[in-house]
């Protein structure tokens, strides 16, 4: 395999420049050099790039040695580190072609070393297989999507999923991250103050990895089948809920994408019968006045187009239009949503675009029950 063939421009210049420097010879020595390697985007960048060239050039002989398959997982483990992400990652693109060399590396140990993903590694990777997140690019995204298919069958989804994706990793680092549901998922019956996650000054914990994080459970979210969501959608709404509260711009809107995924697939009867579809209405609603000025108008766009076409998801889930549950939830979005921000905004006219949009969808699904808000009450 040839080491360059997966590299962006970026990285494949900077490999030509570390080639006429001295490097590690021998994997030992490679392994070595990226456990000593300092914890910066750049130096691990440089090193995990030296890496795919001696993973590369070296013949795969004797690959069954116990030393060597030593060596081989001290690379997999070191490799798998330059994964890693940052809760404020101040350099997103020398991030992102960290990464990429990481990938790179993986795809050598997998392809010619026949070195096995386990299920930390599989998780890191999962978090760069959409290349329209910032901290990956789209060959680390190829690299990624080919690593996980060949580690994991199609038949083996939803156990990875259930068991080591929401079990496993998420649930510890969700538990006690919002108040509306209980530590097992369920709609609680009675808020108890702010989550422990969020008093004070300290980061929740799920942040302090990376915010990777979100790609991996939208990753889960769009790989679970009917069933998995059916069984197991307790493990899914800590996650969810955390996501689409924060009050970061980017982890609301990419929560709320997720959550439209969620509901997508997840039954009617689930929703309606489990209380679970009255949390994420809460839930969603106050973004709908994320409004200028307190909000720029950008992110103001950005969020509450997003959350109305959750909410319209949410209410669609029901087919019957003459559904008390969905002409109330549909009658809401435009009296405490639409109307209420064009009163507030109506200077701005990208939200008013937005509002405008969202009313046409509203209607349509209201069909002739939209008549009543023809005529507006006075203010």
């Amino acid at each position: 395999m040839n080491d360059t063939a997966h590299l962006s421009e970026s990285n494949l210049a900077r490999q030509g420049e570390l080639s006429t420097a001295q490097q590690p010879t021998t994997l030992h020595e490679t392994a070595t050099t990226l456990e000593d390697s300092a914890k910066n985007s750049e130096s691990v960048r440089d090193a995990l790039l030296t890496c795919l060239g001696t993973l590369s050039h070296t013949p795969a002989t004797a690959a069954d040695d116990d030393a060597r398959a030593a060596t081989l997982g001290r690379l997999k483990k070191s490799v798998t580190t330059g994964l890693g992400g940052t809760a404020i990652a101040e350099d997103v693109e020398g991030q992102a072609l960290t990464a990429e060399a990481a990938l790179a590396c993986l795809v050598e140990l997998q392809t010619k070393w026949q070195v096995e993903m386990d299920d930390e590694s599989l998780r890191q990777v999962l978090a760069y297989t959409d290349a329209g997140d910032g901290w990956t690019t789209e060959e680390a995204a190829a690299m990624a999507g080919q690593l996980v298919d060949a580690a994991l069958p199609e038949h083996k989804v939803p156990s990875f999923i259930v068991e080591s994706i929401l079990q496993q990793h998420l649930r510890p680092l969700f538990s006690q991250s919002t108040t509306k549901v209980t530590a097992s998922g369920r709609p609680v019956l009675f808020e108890q103050g702010e989550p422990r996650a969020y008093r004070g000054l300290e980061t929740p914990s799920w942040k302090r990895g990376g915010l990777q994080i979100m790609s991996l459970f939208r990753w889960a979210v769009q790989h679970a089948d009917d069933i998995v969501i059916r069984d197991h959608w307790p493990l899914f709404t800590p996650v969810l809920l955390t996501l689409i509260e924060d009050e970061d711009t980017a982890v609301r809107v990419h929560g709320l994408g997720t959550l439209g995924a969620f509901v997508d697939k997840c039954p009617l009867r689930i929703l309606a019968t489990t209380g679970i579809a009255k949390v994420f209405e809460e839930s969603m609603f106050p973004s709908l006045l994320f409004l200028p000025t307190l909000t720029p108008e950008d992110q103001s766009v950005e969020i509450i187009k997003a959350a109305y076409k959750v909410l319209l998801i949410l209410a669609k889930k029901d087919p019957d239009t003459k559904s008390s549950a969905r002409r109330h939830l549909l009658d809401k979005m435009l009296r405490n949503g639409v109307f209420a921000a064009h009163d507030h905004a109506s200077q701005y006219m990208r939200i008013v675009e937005t509002l405008m949009t969202t009313l046409i969808s509203v209607v349509d699904a209201l069909e002739i029950f939209a008549v009543k808000h023809l005529q507006r009450p006075k203010q």
